[in-house]
């Protein structure tokens, strides 16, 4: 074991929190590091994560944004607060662009439907307005879902941005079809609003 620590991070907006400390747990349990810390913020990761960043018992820290894609506030928010940290940080992707995430997206899809010719997957990301990151992450996995599955189609769809969600049922060529959210936890989006824009 090393005496680095792992340290996940986390938006905890929509009260996901349990979620990263579960996977903390899991890394723990298999002794990947010295020590796995759960660290989340609201809104400003310079401004909150300042007084758990400081509490970080190593020399070398590992930073790993427990989110799909980069957003904004992951390139420029999140280093910046890193660089105040005591102990040498390195920042990591998001876990979202890891190869294993396919593979749980299609564990998902069989769950709810068999591929096959008569049926379509769908991957819905929330999309970002702003850059194109999350467009990236989810084209990437589709791209992959295709060539390691047999769904007639594989089309993607976001929450913010298009080709909507809403309107992705015109750009399936099957009758049937199972949608996958690509979030790395359940919240309001994946409970309520995919859904209801689905129908």
């Amino acid at each position: 074991m090393t005496d680095d620590a792992l340290l996940l991070i986390g938006r905890d907006a929509d009260g996901s929190g349990g979620i990263y400390e579960r996977h903390a747990e899991r890394l723990r349990d298999r002794g990947v590091a010295g020590s796995v810390h759960v660290v989340t913020y609201e809104r400003d990761p310079q401004r909150e994560l300042r007084g758990a960043l400081s509490s970080i018992p190593a020399g070398r820290a590992y930073a790993v944004p427990v989110c799909t894609a980069h957003t904004h506030e992951r390139t420029d928010g999140l280093p910046a607060a890193l660089s105040s940290a005591d102990v040498d940080v390195q920042y990591c992707e998001p876990v979202g662009r890891s190869p294993s995430v396919t593979g749980v997206v299609l564990d998902r899809a069989r769950e709810c439907a068999d591929a096959g010719p008569g049926t379509s997957l769908i991957l819905v990301g929330f999309g970002n307005t702003t850059g194109t990151y999350n467009r990236r992450v989810t084209e990437y996995h589709a791209t992959r879902a295709r060539e390691q599955s047999g769904y007639a189609d594989v089309v993607t769809c976001y929450l913010t941005q298009n080709p909507a969600v809403e309107c992705v049922r015109y750009n399936v060529s099957t009758e049937s079809a199972v949608a996958v959210p690509l979030f790395v936890a359940p919240n309001p989006a994946t409970e309520d609003r995919i859904p209801a824009k689905l129908e």
